[in-house]
């Protein structure tokens, strides 16, 4: 900005962006500085001067409001005292530097053999540094101490804005020629004008010319500074990356989430996968047949985040809303209730129409007939070993994959099942349209009604579905009611409300805070304090932990897979009984337990009360604590822990799973 014709007045505006991008680790561009009463010029060897366009550090000087003549201060007055000393007067050396003759200076001169060994406009003259003559050594470069406003007479010695050096002298008055460097009098040149290399720029060097500043290329393939790298990780999470933007000035985080605490978890046969409040999927462990949806087969142990679908070319998606781990392959559903799977394809796993399988999220379709391709109403999901199921919001069951075991409850046999079928009803098959929530298990599936009502169907023949008929031999292929002994009433109960299925058991809780378990009591796993392979049909009661407590009543979550299961009770404590090998129950011991055994922190045996969920897995078990603290034990050599040490045989313990984009 050219300020001709200005008499008298600073002309506020805007600032050269190389000049603020120079002045940015200690000029003050601010317009608004009173002036420096002192006469030393205000900021003199300490940094730019208050109001400077484009000055450099050590440029010194301070703007003043002029009007009609009149040099305010900061208490606004009238004051008489000029920017830098009057007319006619001696400058002081108030920087301490004494003032030399042509070409001296009190700074030290290094040796040299060519003048490109010396910098800042000196010569080489055998074998020594030094300014031409005329022009004096300030702060490196040679300035012409007679004409130069921030080093009038001597170094250091600042005139203020817009007064000019006239024969080592500050003048008296402000001056009419003021340029956008502060100074007066013209400049050789245009500030920003190019120069130099590629990215080559006119700055000002102090208040009364111009010299050329080249930043040099930075990693975007632009000119000037980045704070940061390309390709980075970035954000809260650790899970963004930066990327050039702004021409390649700057960078910026794409990909990032916002909340990187886990919300929901969910164990799988030997991999895990847990959700965060910011709706991104992360899994671990096991990578056999691309369970873990990252595009990979290749082994985890620490939490990498779920892949968008193939065809689709954006980020990772951050809109799950559920997750459900099975044997070899693992379903999420979406805040806009689509349902996707990957993994294994064997049998129609992945109910996408073929038995092929997935390394990232394929889209289940709808069933045969329906006249839809595929379903966005899906409310939840349960994978099992060779099958899954999902209940959509309409209220209806359907399941796919394996059925030779009638897993799928739709009054058929036919092994593979490649689209969802509707699990059928009890009165000519006609299905339902109240069931509250499903689990799918080794052979077979459990699944509660609205009315409180549990039914199962499948493989029975240790017992997993709860009938009072002993020694059948054909599976179940439509629902059966879970029914206790005549001991316990023989009608069945109307207040389950949470049912998880095992290999060869079941087990539920009872709106009456009891837990109940039937099936295979081999390795202790019905929680009834036997650990004498057998088989019961009926439902048991899960006992205390001593022999001699009666049972308690006050369990608050329930879940099981494989051979093992775990509580939570309402006081927060976490219990796990069955089998015990590879320490999956957490007591820092490795074996089976008939009654519940309470997890340790470690293994000094304390305890914690604030388990909010848990979730046991093939040979492992996974908990969380508090709002957002996950943690995982038992079997770790697949890196099903998530604690980012491959090979670890097995932990009795709980270990911390770090949170999501974090190193272990």
């Amino acid at each position: 900005m050219a300020m001709r014709g200005m008499s008298r007045r600073v002309v506020r505006g805007a600032v050269s962006f190389v000049a603020l991008w120079m002045c940015s680790a200690g000029c003050d561009t601010s317009l608004d500085a009173p002036v420096d009463p002192s006469g030393s010029g205000g900021s003199g060897s300490g940094g730019t001067g208050a109001g400077s366009f484009a000055s450099e550090p050590g440029s010194g000087g301070s703007v003043a409001d002029v009007s009609g003549g009149d040099v305010s201060g900061e208490t606004g007055e009238p004051s008489d005292v000029l920017p830098s000393g009057p007319s006619g007067v001696e400058p002081s050396a108030s920087s301490g530097e004494e003032p030399s003759g042509s070409g001296g200076s009190s700074e030290s001169r290094p040796e040299c053999e060519i003048a490109e060994d010396c910098g800042g406009g000196q010569i080489c003259d055998v074998g020594v540094c030094m300014c031409p003559e005329g022009l004096e050594l300030c702060r490196g470069v040679c300035v012409d101490t007679q004409t130069r406003s921030d080093h009038c007479g001597s170094c250091g010695f600042d005139c203020g804005d817009f007064v000019a050096c006239e024969s080592g002298r500050c003048a008296a008055d402000l001056c009419d020629d003021a340029n956008v460097c502060n100074g007066c009098g013209p400049l050789e040149g245009e500030l920003d004008a190019p120069c130099g290399g590629r990215c080559g720029v006119l700055v000002c060097d102090g208040r009364d010319a111009l010299r050329c500043f080249d930043p040099g290329v930075n990693a975007c393939e632009a000119c000037g500074p980045l704070e940061g790298e390309p390709d980075r990780a970035c954000g809260p999470c650790g899970d963004g990356v930066q990327r050039c933007a702004s021409g390649g000035t700057a960078l910026t985080c794409e990909r990032a989430t916002t909340d990187c605490v886990w919300q929901e978890m969910s164990a799988g046969d030997r991999h895990a996968c847990a959700l965060t409040d910011g709706g991104t999927l992360w899994c671990w462990g096991e990578g056999q047949h691309g369970r873990l949806g990252n595009g990979s087969s290749a082994e985890v142990n620490a939490p990498v985040q779920v892949s968008s679908a193939e065809e689709d070319a954006g980020p990772a998606w951050s809109d799950w809303a559920s997750v459900s781990a099975g044997d070899d392959h693992t379903c999420g559903i979406r805040e806009d209730g689509t349902l996707w799977c990957w993994g294994r394809g064997r049998a129609g796993l992945l109910g996408t129409g073929s038995e092929e399988g997935a390394q990232r999220p394929v889209r289940v379709r709808a069933a045969e007939g329906s006249g839809e391709e595929a379903w966005s109403d899906w409310r939840s999901v349960s994978a099992g070993r060779d099958h899954t199921c999902g209940l959509r919001e309409n209220g209806t069951l359907w399941c796919w994959g394996r059925g030779d075991q009638g897993a799928l409850g739709h009054g058929d046999t036919a092994f593979a099942n490649v689209l969802p079928v509707q699990v059928a009803g009890t009165r000519e098959n006609e299905p339902w349209s109240d069931w509250r929530s499903v689990s799918a298990g080794v052979g077979f599936t459990c699944g509660i009604r609205e009315g409180g009502t549990l039914w199962c169907w499948g493989r029975g023949v240790e017992g997993q579905l709860g009938s009072r008929t002993e020694g059948f031999v054909e599976p179940r292929t439509t629902p059966a009611v879970v029914t206790p002994s005549e001991e316990d009433g023989g009608t069945p109960w109307r207040d389950w409300v949470v049912v998880g299925t095992g290999t060869r058991h079941t087990c539920g809780l009872r709106e009456n805070g009891t837990v109940w378990c039937w099936g295979s009591s081999e390795a202790g796993r019905l929680g009834n304090g036997s650990e004498v392979a057998g088989v019961v049909f009926t439902p048991s009661q899960v006992r205390a932990s001593s022999q001699t407590e009666v049972p308690w009543r006050d369990w608050d979550t329930l879940a099981v897979y494989g051979s093992h299961s775990c509580g939570i009770r309402n006081d927060g404590e976490l219990w796990c009984w069955g089998a015990g090998s590879l320490g999956r129950l957490g007591d820092g011991d490795a074996s089976n337990g008939p009654r519940p055994r309470r997890v340790v922190n470690d293994t000094t045996g304390a305890t914690s009360s604030d388990w909010t969920s848990v979730d046991p897995g093939g040979a492992f078990t996974c908990g969380m604590r508090g709002r957002s603290d996950l943690w995982c034990w038992g079997y770790a050599q697949h890196g099903q822990l998530g604690i980012g040490v491959p090979g670890s045989p097995f932990r009795s313990t709980p270990q911390r799973t770090p949170d999501p984009g974090q190193e272990p």
